[in-house]
C-alpha cells in the first residue's frame, strides 16, 4: 500500500506540472481504455482461448478431461454417486488493465457431495447454458439449479424474498380481456439506485475526469510542501491554506470536462431510466425497453421465471430453447415484484 501511495504521489506531481496538457492526458487515458477493451474482446473471442473440456459418462463413473492452452490435459475421474447437482452461474468477464466490463458468460458447474465444484462448460447465453445443463442432468440424474437465485421453481436455490412495502407499486399490472401489461416506473426514491447503475455502466469515464482533476490538486499540495526543501535559498516551508489547496479554478478545459461528465450522466440516466414493458396474452410474451422490442417468447412454452441475485440482479424468463433477461429495474424489490406479478398473470391465463 505504501508503494502504491508513493506511485500515486509521483503521478500527481507529474500531472500537476503537466496540467497545461490535462486535456491530452484525458484523451490518452481514454485511448488506453479503448485499447484495453479491444485486446480483451479479441482474447475472449478467440476459439483457442475458449474453455475446453470433454466428458465421458458411464453407468458408474464420470471421466473429465480439461484441455490447457499449451496442449496439456488434466484427467479426473469421479464416482457418479459423488455428483450432487448441476449448477449454472453467470460470470462477468473484465479486461486486465482497467477492469472494463467486456461481456457475460454462463458457466455450467457440477457440484459434488462435498461441495467441490467442477467447471465443465461456458456458454454465451443462459438458454444455451440451460440446454447443456439439461443434457448433463439427464445423463447424471441430478437436479438443475441456478446459483444465488430466488423463485418458485426447482431451478431456484431459495424461495422468492418478500417485496418491501414501500416498493410494492414499482411494477404496475394492468389486465383486459385476458391480456396483461406489466411495466416499471421510476420514482424519486429510486434516484440513488439510478445513479448507482450509471456509475456501474460509465464509471470509468467519470472516474478518469474526477481523478485527473483531483491529482492536479493533490499534486499542487505536494509541490507546495516539497519545493522549499530543494530550493537553493534558505528553506522556508509555505503552507497554503485549506481554501487555497482545494479552490477550483474554472478554465475552459474544466468546463469541457465538467460538461462531458454531466453529459455522460444524463445520457446513461436517460438510457437506464426508460420504462420496461411486458405484454402477455395467450400466445406471446413480448418484452420492450422504451419503444424498442427486446424479444418475445411463446407463452405456452414458458417453463420458469427466476431471479438471479448475484453478481448482478436480473430476472430470467425461460421458454423452449429461448430466454429473456430483464435487468436495470428501479430497485431490488422491483425485480422480485415483476417475478411475482408475471407468475400471477401466467396463472390467471390458465
Amino acid at each position: 500500500n505504501l508503494i502504491l501511495f508513493i506511485i500515486f504521489c509521483l503521478f500527481s506531481l507529474a500531472i500537476f506540472h503537466l496540467q497545461a496538457y490535462r486535456g491530452l492526458i484525458l484523451v490518452l487515458f481514454f485511448i488506453l481504455w479503448f485499447i484495453d477493451r479491444a485486446i480483451a474482446q479479441q482474447y475472449y473471442n478467440k476459439t483457442s482461448n475458449k474453455f475446453l473440456v470433454s466428458l465421458k459418462i458411464t453407468d458408474h463413473n464420470l471421466y473429465l478431461r480439461q484441455y490447457l492452452p499449451k496442449g496439456q490435459t488434466i484427467d479426473l475421474e469421479f464416482d457418479r454417486a459423488q455428483i450432487k447437482e448441476t449448477a449454472i452461474f453467470p460470470r462477468t468477464l473484465y479486461s486486465d488493465g482497467f477492469q472494463a466490463e467486456i461481456k457475460q458468460c454462463w458457466q455450467v458447474i457440477l457440484f459434488l457431495q462435498d461441495e467441490t465444484d467442477l467447471l465443465v462448460d461456458e456458454q454465451t447465453t443462459p438458454e444455451k447454458a440451460l440446454k447443456k445443463a439439461k443434457i448433463l442432468a439427464k445423463a447424471l440424474e441430478t437436479p438443475i439449479i441456478f446459483l444465488e437465485s430466488e423463485g418458485n421453481h426447482p431451478y431456484a436455490t431459495r424461495e422468492l424474498s418478500p417485496v418491501s412495502k414501500e416498493n410494492t407499486n414499482t411494477i404496475q399490472l394492468e389486465s383486459k380481456n385476458n391480456k396483461y401489461h406489466l411495466y416499471s416506473q421510476w420514482r424519486i426514491r429510486d434516484t440513488w439506485q439510478l445513479f448507482k447503475q450509471i456509475l456501474v455502466r460509465s464509471g470509468f469515464l467519470i472516474f478518469v475526469i474526477i481523478s485527473t482533476n483531483f491529482m492536479v490538486r493533490f499534486g499542487g499540495i505536494l509541490d507546495a510542501f516539497i519545493t522549499p526543501f530543494f530550493s537553493q535559498q534558505q528553506a522556508v516551508i509555505y503552507w497554503p491554506s485549506i481554501t487555497q489547496w482545494f479552490s477550483i479554478k474554472f478554465d475552459l478545459e474544466t468546463y469541457l470536462e465538467l460538461g462531458l461528465a454531466i453529459g455522460i450522466i444524463i445520457f446513461q440516466g436517460a438510457k437506464i431510466s426508460r420504462s420496461q414493458h411486458i405484454y402477455l396474452d395467450q400466445s406471446l410474451l413480448k418484452y420492450y425497453v422504451g419503444r424498442h422490442k427486446q424479444g418475445q417468447l411463446k407463452t405456452p412454452e414458458i417453463e420458469a421465471i427466476i431471479l438471479i441475485s448475484e453478481p448482478d440482479l436480473m430476472v430470467l424468463i425461460f421458454a423452449k430453447n429461448q430466454a429473456l433477461t430483464i435487468d436495470a429495474l428501479p430497485n431490488p424489490s422491483a425485480h422480485r415484484e415483476i417475478v411475482k406479478k408475471l407468475e400471477f398473470a401466467l396463472n390467471q391465463r390458465g
